[in-house]
């Protein structure tokens, strides 16, 4: 590939450049936020009914007219089911009153008819054979969308510190001089706030990397065949793409029109198509 005319364009001299994709650490942070309140928000829900309930297994019986008022169990994602219910009976000092939550793996399909148990060891509360029954269940199930979301945090918080170190390394590796280069725009994906970039580069090897940046940014393309241009990253790091208006670099008004102009002139005696 020849050298296009918009990179022999491109100053080289020390330079401020701003990374595309500011703003990670609030995303970050309200990512967190929510990962964790799915996480905290079940533990509280169904967890305190899961340790009373290890308590009565032992020694739960039925209890004669124990009612279940406002039941009902629903199947999220096929197999995950959700029960709910109020519990009511009259205990050696008047009526008892529970709340039920249960969360269990459950083929679909299944029917649920369940019985008011109690417990000597836990007399001031109520609980059913659907919960007791399936002890090892609700812990696994309860355990695994903990885990669902804690192994999200972290891969969120390792991609989270990676990208903070890579717009510190280009931005720190920029001071000193820059090298423009071209990369291939492989594929713009998402919507919304924001979109996603990825590139192919080679630093030695093919490479790939994904960079986010704002709904309206458009590649600085120099070439019909999705070629853009982008400038090198410090060793170990991926380059910095440049957008259509050349504002994440610290450039004159002078040095943006000659790249442009070059750019514009090779296109001119090779259009696109």
């Amino acid at each position: 590939m020849l050298i296009p005319a918009a990179i022999k364009a491109f100053p080289t001299r020390p330079m401020a450049v701003r990374p595309p994709g500011g703003g990670g650490w609030w995303r970050g942070l309200l990512g967190a936020v929510f990962m964790l309140g799915a996480a905290g928000g079940a533990v509280a829900w169904f967890g305190p009914g899961l340790l009373r309930d290890l308590t009565m297994q032992a020694d739960a019986r039925p209890v004669v007219g124990g009612r279940v008022t406002d039941g009902r169990c629903q199947i999220r994602m096929g197999v995950l089911a959700l029960c709910d219910a109020t519990l009511r009976a009259t205990g050696k000092n008047g009526p008892l009153e529970d709340g039920m939550h249960l969360a269990f793996f459950e083929w679909p399909g299944a029917t649920h008819a369940a019985r008011v148990m109690q417990s000597a060891a836990v007399p001031d509360h109520l609980t059913t054979d659907i919960g007791l029954e399936r002890m090892t269940n609700r812990m696994l199930t309860l355990g695994g969308w903990v885990l669902f979301w804690m192994v999200l945090l972290v891969g969120g918080l390792v991609a989270l510190l990676r990208d903070q170190a890579r717009r510190r390394g280009i931005i720190a590796a920029a001071r000193t001089g820059v090298a423009p280069m071209a990369v291939r725009l492989l594929k713009v994906s998402g919507g919304g706030a924001a979109r996603n970039w990825r590139i192919g580069y080679d630093d030695g090897r093919p490479r790939t990397a994904n960079w986010r940046v704002g709904k309206k940014d458009e590649p600085f393309l120099i070439s019909p065949d999705g070629w853009m241009l982008a400038l090198r990253g410090p060793p170990g790091m991926p380059p910095m793409p440049m957008d259509d208006r050349l504002q994440w670099a610290d450039l004159t008004a002078e040095e943006r029109g000659r790249i442009v102009a070059a750019r514009d002139a090779q296109w001119a005696n090779h259009p696109p198509g």
